[in-house]
């Protein structure tokens, strides 16, 4: 290693510095200023600020760095904006096809020829052939492929145009050759300046506005307009002329000016895709939307109309958690339905294919307590019902986003899509997504299935369609992700049922009495409950609700015969059934019920209802819905019978199979029409034997001294009573019997 005294040390050459090739008419755009020019000093440049006079003094290097991270660039002079941003446009390679690059090269390949040959200005014409001839001899041109000297030099003027606009203005590229087809044609307006600002105040004061009259309507008035102010001869415009000035405004903007922000934010403005969650049961994103398919009453095959899903589904697997479907409109009971469903295990579905109800291949084992609630601000979720549940589960967080956003919960917006499209939409009796897609076709002539076939069918498409088949997203089935994804993450098991099923209710507030808990005209009392008066530690728990403590409790919107009373001193809910004397009323009775029983208590006997004007209304509901339903009632009524009638008003959930709650007006109607049924098998039975006289004997009215033998047909030739149904119970003794005495 050599070494060296100070004296002795080497010198080095500074480095060089390259200059930018500028000129004193170009100008530097600075931070929105435009600087000209000064002069240059060595590796200085001076640019000076044509307004204020300020100076700024900077190398070559630091004004290469302003030019690539942004803060300044650099207008060239004798060149326009429009050319200079029609030569960015176009300087992508990669956005044109084979032929249109090849083409370009071969015109460049001609250029740079007539470059080579100093052939810039005004050529000869035998200069340029020859030129021309020897390109031609390298690319192998033959023929026709040779281009003309008048065509060359077009070639040559038009390729210096664009790179003076483009980058240095000497060389030439082959983004400079290639064919913009887009700017061809004529670029200028066809209507003079006074013509286009009439369309154009026409177009904000009368297009523009929230009444959104039609381009026509906008026609005529701008043709008019411009006879009243230019005169009758004036050049009026066509619909093109319109409408190409409405083309020209920014979109967003009209669709906000017509339709509001909320169709322009969905049409225009950009959607942040939401982040999949790594565990399942994260997030839950759950929502409702009518299915697009009518179904009928099973009992006399009348349309019903169309139920309400609701649906939950695991954001990080899609596999489909919960479910609801019924005629209750969406509110907090279906939302409480579809999450019991969805914290439980599926096992109800087991035991109907055990019993040979429904045809499900695969099962269900999706369930768990999801760790955060996604949903929209709609009424049914926005209640304090919801908030308590989400307390009570625990669901950590609820997150209720902004209404009228599908794209904040974009999976279960697609399933739900999904859902209509390929089920309900492919049955017979469906709806369609629209009216135009409907045509002709009547879903209320066509509708078969019965509100068990739909659940049935849903089910099928649930767990041996979706589940089974591969995501766009996932790139994998649901299934096949849930039961990798639970391996790796644990699902939160349910300790206690009979704790988790008292909180799927709504939430009221009662004081409570001697008598006991009075709600909805109904008073619920058991020894336990009425014992909690004395329990000081329960009375000073109490929540203080309008300023009075007052007892919370739940109740099951489909069942009034109990509610489910907190006690906050012991957190635990107890089971307080109806009062005796009303238990055969409210049992297996719903809300939806009890208010339309009430209504017409109240408008036959006024506001003093009292227990034997419930029953009787209820005895002439459940009359009216045992009769035929009319065939002139709109589909809005039948489906308010359907709520009455809680067809579909539980869904099932673990064990429980039921879609109805038990002693519901859909028993009561199934045992009427089972002992209508048995009437009809008697009636049969009591027409065969008038037809084959058959004597019986019946008890005497006097002594019970057996009656002489007559046929049923004698006895209702002689008789002018009605008679009564046949009961085999009456007789003394089979007359024909082996054990009958001898006549």
């Amino acid at each position: 290693m050599a070494w060296f005294y100070a004296a002795e040390w080497p010198t080095f050459a500074p480095p060089l510095t390259p200059r930018l090739d500028l000129s004193l008419e170009d100008r530097l755009n600075y931070r929105g200023t435009s600087m000209r020019l000064e002069r240059r000093r060595g590796e200085y440049l001076d640019f000076v600020d044509g307004i204020t006079g300020e100076l700024l003094t900077i190398t070559d290097t630091a004004l290469s760095e302003l030019i690539f991270t942004g803060l300044a660039s650099v207008e060239r002079n004798g060149i326009d904006d429009k050319a200079v941003a029609e030569a960015r446009a176009y300087r992508d390679l990669s956005v044109y096809s084979k032929d249109e690059v090849g083409v370009a090269r071969r015109k460049l390949a001609y250029v740079r020829g007539l470059i080579a040959a100093n052939l810039l200005y005004r050529p000869q014409t035998k200069d340029v052939e020859e030129a021309i001839a020897k390109v031609a001899a390298d690319l192998g041109d033959l023929g026709d492929a040779i281009p003309k000297p008048y065509l060359a030099k077009r070639w040559l003027q038009l390729a210096l145009r664009r790179a003076k606009a483009s980058h240095d203005g000497k060389t030439p590229s082959v983004a400079d050759l290639i064919e913009r087809h887009a700017s061809k044609g004529r670029n200028k307006p066809w209507h003079d300046y006074e013509t286009r600002q009439i369309i154009q105040d026409l177009i904000e004061k009368r297009y523009l506005t929230t009444e959104r009259i039609s381009v026509e309507t906008l026609v005529s008035e701008v043709r008019d307009h411009i006879r009243k102010s230019i005169g009758p001869n004036a050049k009026l415009p066509g619909r093109k002329a319109v409408q190409a000035e409405i083309d020209s405004l920014p979109q967003q903007e009209v669709a906000r000016r017509r339709y509001g922000e909320f169709v322009a934010f969905g049409k225009f403005a950009a959607v942040e895709r939401q982040p999949d969650p790594e565990a399942p049961l994260d997030v839950i994103e759950i929502d409702h939307t009518p299915a697009d398919v009518f179904v009928i009453d099973g009992r006399d095959g009348v349309p019903i109309g169309r139920p309400w899903i609701a649906i939950a589904i695991d954001r990080c697997t899609r596999m489909p958690l919960g479910i609801s479907a019924g005629f209750d409109p969406p509110s907090a009971h279906s939302v409480m339905q579809c999450l019991r469903n969805a914290v439980m295990p599926k096992t109800y579905v087991q035991r109907y294919v055990d019993a040979g109800v429904w045809d499900v291949r695969g099962d269900w084992p999706a369930w768990g307590r999801p760790r955060l609630l996604r949903c929209d601000r709609a009424r049914e979720n926005i209640g304090t019902d919801l908030d308590v549940l989400a307390e009570s589960l625990p669901i950590k967080v609820l997150d209720v986003k902004a209404g009228r956003r599908p794209y904040h919960k974009g999976a279960i917006e697609r399933f739900l899509g999904t859902l209509n499209r390929t089920l309900l939409q492919e049955q017979r009796g469906t709806t369609f997504s629209s009216i135009a897609d409907r045509g002709d076709y009547d879903p209320k002539k066509n509708a078969v299935l019965t509100f068990e076939d739909f659940l049935e069918r849903l089910h099928i498409w649930l767990i041996d369609v979706y589940m089974r088949r591969e995501h766009r997203e996932l790139r994998d089935t649901p299934l096949a992700v849930w039961n990798r994804k639970v391996l790796q993450h644990k699902i939160a098991p349910i300790d206690n049922a009979a704790d988790i099923l008292p909180l799927f209710g709504r939430v009221e507030h009662r004081i409570l009495r001697r008598t006991g808990i009075q709600f909805a005209n109904l008073f619920y009392t058991s020894p336990e409950l009425v014992a909690l008066r004395g329990n000081r530690k329960f009375m000073r728990s109490l929540e203080y609700v309008d300023h009075k403590r007052k007892v919370r409790f739940r109740y099951d919107t489909s069942d009034l015969g109990a509610i489910h009373v907190y006690l906050p001193h012991e957190r635990r809910h107890i089971r307080v059934p109806i009062e005796r004397s009303r238990r055969k009323y409210a049992t297996g009775l719903s809300w939806w019920a009890h208010k339309q029983i009430c209504r017409e208590a109240i408008a036959r006997v006024g506001r003093n209802v009292d227990q034997a004007a419930l029953d009787d209304a209820k005895a002439r509901l459940g009359r009216s819905l045992t009769a035929d339903t009319p065939e002139g009632m709109l589909i809005r009524g039948r489906k308010k019978m359907a709520r009455i009638r809680q067809i579909g008003g539980v869904t099932p959930y673990g064990d429980s199979v039921r879609t109805s709650p038990a002693d519901s007006f859909d028993d009561l109607l199934a045992a009427e029409v089972e002992r209508e049924l048995e009437s009809q098998e008697e009636a049969v039975l009591l027409a065969e034997e008038r037809a084959t006289s058959t004597p019986i004997r019946r008890k005497s009215a006097t002594g019970g001294k057996r009656s002489s033998p007559k046929t049923v047909k004698d006895e209702a030739r002689h008789s002018s009573e009605p008679q009564e149904a046949y009961d085999p119970s009456d007789d003394d003794i089979d007359y024909y019997g082996e054990d009958a005495p001898a006549p």
